[in-house]
């Protein structure tokens, strides 16, 4: 099989869903149809008594404490209507009754989803697409469910003093700024919130936190990031300015996408090649890779994938008979080639010598230049009789960012 065939989505979900596909599949298929299971792992964050005064020290009999990691499994019904509740500017659509099943666990602990008779209502999921409260801006996922905890030792360690007893899991994921790839959809990717993430579970007898963010790579890594990242600089200044060059070319050129095809296959091979020089280097000198050899065609999947989505935005309605539209589009592709070399060079100096200031600034001016490049270039094809209706310099920049950040991440957190 092709490479183009094995790493080619078969759908491409709008905006930067291609940008986290090789990460660990965070959404697989529940047991019915309609159903889908999100999974999480974190750390337990906070600890709490509340009436049950022995809550820490039973929570500790069964292996949990601060720093205790811990996983959340979520499943929720994905066919469930939303309602669009108007907030001023924060309006969020609500889910009632969405969730089917929460499990929450640390140690040999656990809190499941376990709604008491006559609570059966307290089951939502609210979600909130590029909210404004008080001039924060932010995207968020929240859920409300109510069970109980249990544990190999003792039961209902915080759910306890209610009859029944019962707790409940609040479900807190945000972004501020907001992202693009995340909306208000009730099926979201959760390890797409960054800014917020924690689930807590509380009832009379205590209160357990658990949170998702993953830590960040220390000095010993920077070699390793670097070196990948300007593998990855490399690798989409080559595959987007090659594709650019594809489009714009008459069909005939190249009518079977052989040579597509082996500019693809030449610019993974290389990128495999410089991915594993920085590993190696990095060890040599004593550091560490959190990405390493194991994740290597992890990090392939996912910048092939995401950078042939991305050329797929700017050239799908392309008019392959329209030498100017042809032109046009091998320009954007000219232009998002250049502005994803410049990001990724920028972040790989980053890790190395950390400055939030320039790092901006280098990511500021690399937009800057996409978006008077890629305005020249409607303007010209405008002219020429062109009608473009595809995304403009702002949403190129945007869904390329958090392409980029999604990469940067890796590097720092490794394959889960």
């Amino acid at each position: 099989m092709s490479l183009i065939a094995n790493r080619v989505l078969p759908a491409r979900l709008p905006c930067l869903a291609a940008a986290v596909l090789a990460a660990v599949p965070l959404l697989t298929g529940g047991a019915r149809a309609g159903q889908v299971t999100m999974t999480l792992d974190g750390k337990v964050s906070t600890l709490a008594k509340g009436s049950n005064p022995n809550a820490e020290l039973q929570l500790a009999a069964e292996g949990v404490s601060v720093g205790t990691p811990a996983s959340l499994e979520i499943v929720i019904e994905s066919t469930t209507p939303g309602v669009l509740v108007d907030s001023g500017n924060a309006d969020y659509m609500e889910y009632d009754m969405a969730v089917v099943d929460v499990v929450l666990s640390a140690g040999t602990w656990e809190a499941h989803f376990a709604p008491p008779p006559g609570k059966e209502s307290t089951n939502f999921v609210k979600v909130t697409d590029n909210g404004e409260f008080a001039g924060f801006d932010y995207d968020s996922w929240d859920g409300t469910a109510l069970g109980v905890d249990t544990g190999a030792l003792e039961d209902n360690i915080l759910s306890q003093g209610s009859s029944p007893p019962y707790g409940t899991f609040l479900m807190h994921f945000s972004n501020s700024p907001p992202v693009p790839s995340t909306g208000d959809g009730l099926v979201e990717d959760l390890k797409k919130y960054k800014y917020e993430t924690f689930v807590r579970f509380f009832g009379l007898g205590g209160t357990l936190t658990v949170d998702f963010k993953s830590a960040p790579a220390g000095n010993a890594a920077a070699i390793a990031r670097a070196g990948q990242l300007k593998a990855a600089s490399k690798l989409g200044n080559s595959v987007l300015k090659g594709l650019g060059k594809f489009v714009a070319a008459p069909p005939e050129k190249d009518p079977f996408g052989a040579a597509k095809e082996a500019l693809l296959q030449k610019a993974s091979d290389n990128f495999g090649i410089q991915f594993s020089k920085a590993i190696a280097k990095a060890l040599k000198k004593g550091g560490t890779a959190p990405l390493g050899e194991s994740g290597k065609q992890d990090a392939t999947d996912y910048l092939m994938q995401g950078l042939q989505a991305q050329s797929d935005t700017l050239t799908a309605d392309v008019d392959t008979s329209n030498p100017f539209d042809r032109a046009l589009r091998g320009k954007l592709l000219k232009a998002l080639a250049a502005e994803c070399h410049a990001d990724f060079v920028a972040h790989a100096k980053d890790v190395k010598k950390p400055d939030s200031a320039k790092l901006d600034a280098a990511l500021q001016k690399a937009r800057v230049k996409l978006a008077n490049t890629v305005g020249a270039a409607i303007d010209k094809a405008t002219q020429q009789g062109v009608l473009y209706n595809g995304p403009i310099a702002a949403t190129i920049s945007a869904t390329l960012g958090e392409f980029v950040d999604g990469f940067v991440e890796m590097t720092s957190t490794g394959v889960e």
